[in-house]
């Protein structure tokens, strides 16, 4: 539950509480915000495993107990909700989401999820039909663990596909891309390219030309340019709130982003500050072996600038 209401694909779930340890110590009869009320409430307190109601004030569970106990906290605006029997648990915290990421790749750009090399080259021959108006033809959702043959696809073949604009799929793991000619030369990709530390440019054993298929760090210039400077670019606030949206919707009100960019870090403070942010995020910044003496330092600036009531940059992502 978000904001005072239950999710309608979770009626039976109202995952409000941010930490259910123990009540803040508050004035007795202090009027709460919000009051939820004739539910059964989950505490995880072995001394008194469930309750009957919450009362919250500024954020904070100020009381749990029965129906008559917080009814103390009832003021002329408190917010009530009548759980009707549902279930109250503790917010769920995931430990490691890419929430921008998901959010972008599942409904931004083009479905191409296959388990067979002929399925996915199908579905990419249609996304270039579909793709919105720009140079690019982006996919999402081959995977080399569905079907290895996509581990050895040539250039040729990635061509033949899109060949008149730029053409990218991500893979399922976010780990690797692959990309067509035109997309190669215009991220400077030759056959004497050297791979950045951290990647991989993936090349013909014979010619020693690259393949296309380009794995983590080596892909970044070309998510970076998809995500933040293509027709399927999107302003960064609309698709946390999307992603938080469907996160809250799972019960999870606490989450580490771990892999978050300075741009990702500031649009959560701005929704935080805005009063729109509905969940803890704590972020892992990206460092990589060649950045790493530059990239701490402007991280510790960012953690100190940037820390919120909801927000703080707390780990690095080696």
């Amino acid at each position: 539950m978000v904001n005072g209401r239950c999710p309608a694909a979770r009626r039976w779930l109202c995952a409000v509480i941010l930490g259910l340890g123990a009540a803040a110590q508050v004035d007795a009869g202090a009027a709460a915000d919000l009051i939820l009320t004739g539910g059964r409430v989950r505490t995880e307190d072995p001394g008194r495993p469930l309750a009957e109601a919450i009362a919250v004030k500024d954020g904070v569970i100020i009381r749990v107990g029965s129906a008559s106990e917080v009814a103390e906290h009832r003021g002329p605006d408190t917010a009530v909700v009548e759980l009707a029997g549902r279930v109250v648990l503790p917010g769920l915290a995931d430990a490691h989401v890419h929430p921008v990421q998901g959010e972008f790749f599942h409904h931004r750009l083009c479905d191409v999820r296959a388990f067979t090399v002929a399925e996915g080259f199908e579905k990419l021959r249609r996304c270039a039909v579909s793709a919105p108006a720009g140079d690019w033809v982006v996919g999402y959702g081959w995977y080399d663990l569905d079907n290895a043959e996509f581990d050895s696809l040539t250039r040729a073949q990635l061509d033949a596909l899109v060949p008149d604009r730029n053409m990218a799929v991500v893979s399922r793991d976010l780990h690797t891309l692959w990309v067509n000619s035109r997309t190669l030369a215009e991220f400077g990709i030759w056959r004497d390219t050297p791979a950045p530390a951290g990647g991989q440019i993936v090349r013909d054993p014979a010619t020693h030309e690259p393949t296309g298929m380009l794995i983590d760090a080596a892909a970044h210039p070309v998510f970076q340019r998809i995500q933040y400077h293509s027709p399927y670019a999107a302003p960064l606030r609309d698709i946390l709130r999307g992603a938080l949206h469907h996160l809250n919707s799972l019960g999870i009100t606490s989450i580490l982003d771990a892999a978050a960019d300075e741009e990702t870090a500031r649009a959560y403070a701005e929704l935080d500050r805005s009063g729109e942010l509905t969940a803890r995020v704590t972020l892992a910044e990206l460092v990589l072996p060649d950045n790493y003496r530059t990239e701490i330092p402007r991280i510790a600036a960012l953690r100190r600038s940037l820390a919120g009531r909801h927000v703080a940059v707390g780990f690095v992502k080696v």
